[in-house]
């Protein structure tokens, strides 16, 4: 129903409803006996819904509720009230160029597996109840102003992919990431991270590291060779000018890209990773 101006008694009509897609819906709620009790995937992308919106009156009646899509809704300064949608799964606030605070109810959406707040680049935390989110397995904070990821012990357990490409003001990693024993895939992108912490060693599930245009970071920690799952490593553009020996305990390593690095050798030890198939290490100038 993109850009309907719906302004009408609904009783009786669509009590079966599962999904509903009104992107770009007007700011103000008009329908009156819209019962959306059935309602599994709601996707208001690029409306001008704030948190004061009625419509969350009726849809807050769905105990069925999945999927949120939110995308675009460049009006809405912060979300609405989640305590109601218990049984959500997948939270869309892409491009909310606005928002600015997450509701602490997020805390209850103890099902809630994917996160999307790419491009918030006024958000600057995640609020701290997010710690009770124990069912998430992506997150994706790409080109927000989120400056540390909120991991608390016991928590995000069962994360497997953590997304922080351009993300400016974050500067430094949680020494508590070892407790995200799940993780496989991690992207640090453009960021303003100044090192790791040793404790990313045991991360022993992980396949997936990116660093790219990281120009803060000055080293990599000796506990990187601990990453026996490691299958791709990304340092496009490093800034610093050696590889650790321990690069050669990866012995699941297959992707190695070092382009455009100020790396001004490789190792003795890059002989033992017998499984690797790419090298990426051009315009590597000192």
């Amino acid at each position: 129903m993109d850009y309907a101006n719906l302004d009408r008694d609904f009783k009786c009509l669509l009590l079966k409803l599962r999904w509903l897609r009104w992107n770009a819906c007007p700011p103000i709620f008009r329908p009156t006996n819209f019962h959306l009790k059935d309602l599994v995937i709601i996707d208001l992308s690029w409306s001008k819904v704030t948190e004061a919106w009625e419509g969350w009156n009726h849809i807050k009646i769905a105990r069925k509720l999945k999927v949120l899509n939110l995308t675009g809704c460049g009006y809405m300064v912060r979300t609405p009230d989640f305590s109601a949608y218990i049984t959500l799964e997948r939270l869309i606030l892409e491009d909310c160029e606005n928002l600015v605070h997450i509701d602490p109810s997020i805390g209850c959406l103890k099902s809630l597996a994917f996160l999307n707040v790419k491009n918030c680049a006024k958000l600057k935390r995640l609020p701290l109840e997010f710690d009770s989110v124990e069912g998430l397995t992506e997150l994706h904070i790409d080109g927000t102003s989120i400056q540390e990821v909120p991991i608390g012990r016991g928590a995000m357990k069962k994360l497997e992919i953590l997304s922080a490409t351009c993300c400016g003001s974050l500067t430094q990693i949680s020494t508590s990431i070892n407790h995200l024993k799940s993780l496989s895939d991690l992207t640090f992108d453009f960021t303003s991270i100044t090192q790791l912490p040793d404790s990313i060693g045991s991360l022993v599930k992980l396949r997936y590291l990116s660093l790219r245009y990281c120009s803060q970071l000055k080293e990599l920690p000796d506990s990187i060779g601990k990453l026996e799952s490691l299958i791709e490593l990304r340092l496009f553009a490093a800034k610093f000018s050696d590889l650790l020996d321990t690069i050669g305990n990866l012995k699941s390593l297959k992707v190695l890209e070092i382009d455009h690095s100020s790396i001004m050798k490789l190792p003795s030890t890059i002989g033992m990773l017998l499984k690797l198939e790419e090298l990426h290490a051009s315009h590597c100038y000192c």
